[in-house]
């Protein structure tokens, strides 16, 4: 059995509310804070948070379908409390379920309230025995074919009481399952008691809770698009019979009527569009008499482009702005990575490679590695010692920026090492095009393929390919010839770069179809390695030179 301490910081948002307004508790998973999530039969797999974009946004889900431990068998416990129920009234607890595995399969969700924790849940040794000391149990069964079954219990007896828990036990022995839970409300029902959620249009949003404020970021794929937001406003208390749910976005104030009633227990939905920018957006639900019956709800929305403007130092002082970058053509891959990172260690000689190949930058493509460690300075990076010629950049605030952008927009797993193939766009670099990523390294020929997919003229500059032109001698120790042939008349751009990717030679020309020989400059050029980039006809060719001095 297992205590999950990486989603204690996941998932459950407490808030007691003293307005007019008698919801006590709620937890709709659109904040990211604390509770007990236990592992009971060991396979490392408990309840978890995912958006099934099925319009409810993000809710809990249990199930464990690829546990190479217990294949057939699901003990997931979700622990949530105390809460203080010594000012209510008649206090209800809400939620709702689905089974979402196979149609054939039965899921079991067992609900026990305590008024105390027990010494074996404080252990996280739950067993069945857990049912002696619950005040309250009771099983509920669900089918997959069944959508989501709202469900309420009564805690009058409870009341007065300033210490409760209650918890979900989801068990199964199917071989294919999975249960969902979403909208976790405890309320006095003597008044109306209005709850506002916002419900995520996908995975790609970021959240995190700030006290009673919650953050979420969202990037746009173009520049007409607009964000799509959805609150939920739930009743939990007596019937509402009509009102208004107020908003502000950025200051400004705006309503929509609630002209229906809602009844205990049911839920309305009000849409709105975003477009770029930070919004601060506030909410609450008015009743016809004026009264404020619901919680006021706070939500920082950040609506980005997928690729944001960062200009950063590497570890040899070379600046790069990311736009220019794009704009020029590049094809992108950033690899972010930590200096105590083993696996980093192990992919870095490979990306190294590809980089090679393609060029060392000096084609239409570039490997940017960016540390994601605060402690990883200049120093630290260039004295890794794993290969890596490619530029490199300490960490920043730019940096970081850069990694926290990313990893949200793809719904990564704020984990390293973490790939991402950018395709540029020339004319509008912010929208350039995120075609592929990676948490950990890939096989070679899928990153290789995947910068192909972007540029297909890259794999021209593969050693493996004919190229047009040839160096000689090479090495070169008083003079080199280039020689070219070329199949018609038209622009040729020749471009000599050193071992950091610095242009230190450039020369263009209108060229007849033929046979040229040019001697390049050596006195221009330190001696080491080069590489002489020829760009002819909408083609892009690369070839290694050495210079001894």
């Amino acid at each position: 059995m297992k205590f999950s301490l990486r989603f204690l910081s996941l998932v459950v948002f407490s808030v007691v509310f003293v307005s007019q307004a008698q919801i006590i508790y709620k937890h709709n998973f659109d904040a990211p804070t604390g509770a007990f999530l236990v592992d009971s039969d060991g396979d490392a797999f408990a309840w978890a948070l995912h958006d099934f974009q099925d319009g409810e946004g993000m809710v809990a889900t249990s199930n464990n379908i690829f546990s190479p431990i217990q294949p057939q068998r699901a003990d997931n416990w979700l622990i949530c409390g105390p809460v203080d129920l010594s000012a209510s009234s008649r206090p209800y607890l809400y939620w709702k379920a689905k089974a979402s595995g196979a149609t054939h399969t039965p899921e079991k969700l067992k609900l026990y309230v305590f008024t105390d924790l027990p010494m074996t849940v404080q252990n996280t040794i739950l067993t069945d025995e857990i049912d002696t000391s619950a005040v309250y149990k009771e099983t509920f069964t669900m089918r997959a074919e069944v959508g989501y079954r709202n469900h309420q219990i009564d805690l009058s007896e409870l009341k007065g009481e300033d210490s409760v828990y209650f918890a979900f036990r989801h068990q199964s022995d199917s071989p294919v399952f999975g249960l969902n839970l979403d909208d976790l409300v405890i309320s006095d029902v003597v008044n109306s008691s209005m709850d506002i959620s916002i419900v995520e249009p996908s995975r790609a949003y970021f959240s995190e809770g700030l006290g009673n404020e919650v953050h979420y970021y969202k990037t746009l794929l173009t520049p007409d698009d607009m964000l799509q937001l959805s609150f939920k406003i739930g009743n939990y208390g007596s019937e509402f019979s009509g009102g208004e749910f107020a908003y502000t976005i950025n200051g400004v104030h705006q309503s929509i009527a609630l002209s229906n009633s809602i009844a205990r227990n049911d839920q309305k939905k009000v849409d709105m569009s975003l477009g770029l920018g930070s919004h601060k957006i506030t909410a609450r639900v008015i009743d016809t008499s004026g009264q404020l019956v619901s919680e006021k709800v706070v939500y920082h929305v950040k609506v980005s482009e997928p690729v944001p403007d960062i200009r950063i130092t590497d570890t040899y002082g070379n600046v790069y702005r990311l736009y220019d970058e794009l704009r020029s053509g590049k094809t992108i891959l950033l690899d972010f990575f930590a200096s105590w990172c083993g696996p980093c260690e192990i992919s870095t000689p490979k990306i190294n490679k590809l980089w090679d190949s393609f060029g060392r930058g000096a084609s239409s493509f570039q490997v940017f590695g960016v540390t994601t460690d605060p402690q990883d300075s200049y120093s630290v990076i260039n004295n890794l010692d794993w290969g890596a010629e490619y530029p490199k950049f300490a960490a920043s605030n730019q940096t970081k920026r850069l990694y926290d952008h990313f990893e949200r927009t793809v719904g990564g797993q704020d984990a390293i090492p973490f790939f991402l193939m950018i395709c540029p766009d020339k004319e509008n670099p912010a929208y350039s095009k995120i075609s592929w990523f990676s948490n950990g390294w890939s096989d070679d020929d899928e990153v290789r393929q995947a910068a192909l997919s972007c540029n297909a003229s890259l794999s021209l500059v593969d050693g493996s390919e004919s190229k047009p032109f040839s160096l000689f001698p090479n090495p070169a120790y008083q003079l080199t010839y280039l020689e070219l042939n070329l199949e018609s008349r038209g622009q040729v751009d020749i471009k000599v770069f050193n071992n950091l990717g610095q242009a230190v030679y450039l020369k263009n020309s209108i060229m007849s179809a033929g046979t040229h020989r040019l001697e390049l400059p050596l006195e221009l050029l330190d001696s080491g390695l080069h590489y002489v980039q020829l760009k002819s006809n909408h083609q892009v060719f690369v070839e290694k030179l050495h210079v001894v001095k």
